[in-house]
């Protein structure tokens, strides 16, 4: 993957991708997935917040798409850094771009509405970020009990599987 410099905002103060990304000498197992990637900006389209506690250069989901491959992944999960807090809009747009085949964890606040949740699924969206480290935007491991414990009592219809000619709890996300 190669990044590229960002061409407005604020320099980065972090490396990016190793742009040297090749083969390695075990191939993967089929099925195999890249479960902890990140793509940033460009900076002029998708700032970070003002409070970043570092700023890595452009790393567009075009540059990425090509590491998960060269390795031998077929699948890759995108998790939203810390530099946007809740603004997840990079993160769709990369998952909009149909580049690759990315399912998605997003960063969210403890007063996401169900319907604001529910959009971020077409999205990818598979999963929330819960980031004890960061003093960015989101959901605190403090909060987590209570937005389970809502998400728990709204209804959900059950998800379809594929070929069973009827609505069956798979157990995973469709």
């Amino acid at each position: 993957m190669t990044a590229s410099p960002a061409k407005a905002g604020r320099p980065p103060t972090i490396p990016g991708p190793d742009p040297g990304t090749r083969r390695p000498g075990t191939e993967l197992p089929p099925g195999a997935c890249d479960c902890h990637a990140h793509v940033f900006g460009p900076q002029d389209g998708s700032p970070f917040l003002p409070g970043a506690a570092h700023i890595p250069p452009d790393a567009l989901p075009q540059h990425f798409a090509g590491m998960p491959r060269t390795i031998g992944c077929r699948r890759a999960v995108l998790v939203q850094p810390s530099v946007y807090g809740t603004d997840n809009g990079c993160m769709v747009a990369a998952m909009e771009s149909g580049i690759f085949a990315f399912r998605r964890v997003a960063v969210i606040e403890e007063t996401i509405g169900d319907a604001a949740l529910e959009a971020l699924h077409p999205a990818g969206v598979r999963g929330v970020r819960i980031d004890a480290a960061s003093k960015t935007p989101g959901l605190t491991l403090e909060q987590a009990p209570r937005l389970a414990a809502m998400r728990r009592r709204r209804k959900r219809p059950p998800a379809r599987r594929a070929g069973s000619g009827g609505a069956r709890r798979t157990g995973r996300a469709p």
